[in-house]
């Protein structure tokens, strides 16, 4: 079983390939997830948005979370991170890093957390959990997602 509904809506576990429309989201299965080190635990644990990043993360809100949920599901999601113009591949590993608790649905930390990983795989950084640390440089209002 890869995905599960929540009030109507889809959401993304971990080990799967979620379909919505055209876009395909590989999500790490659980054997990746539990290789995380100590250190990247940690990134996790002190990570504070700016508040740049809490600017698209309400917007990202305001677009995917009609019903006030206060989490955005996969199929609210998969559409708006593929405006990222990255690969699949690399949603998925920015997922799975922003899903920590493997929910199959983000927080708005973790929707902070997609954010500034975004920015950073945009200009070519690996993603890794540690990016949680680094601040992220935005170059335009747009230049993350395309809502």
């Amino acid at each position: 079983m890869g995905t599960k509904e929540l009030d109507g809506r889809w959401l993304i576990l971990p080990g799967v390939t979620c379909h919505v429309g055209k876009y395909n989201l590989s999500i790490p299965g659980p054997s990746s997830l539990l290789s995380r080190t100590m250190a990247s635990a940690s990134a996790w644990a002190t990570f504070t948005p700016t508040q740049q990043e809490l600017v698209y993360t309400q917007l990202l809100f305001n677009a995917t979370d009609p019903q006030k949920l206060g989490i955005i599901t996969g199929d609210a999601a998969v559409p708006v991170l593929a405006g990222s113009s990255l690969p699949p591949e690399k949603l998925g590993e920015i997922w799975a890093i922003a899903d920590h608790e493997n929910n199959g649905f983000l927080t708005k930390k973790g929707v902070a957390a997609v954010v500034r990983l975004i920015a950073w795989a945009q200009v070519g950084e690996p993603v890794t959990e540690a990016l949680l640390s680094k601040c992220a440089y935005f170059r335009t209002p747009n230049c993350l997602l395309c809502l």
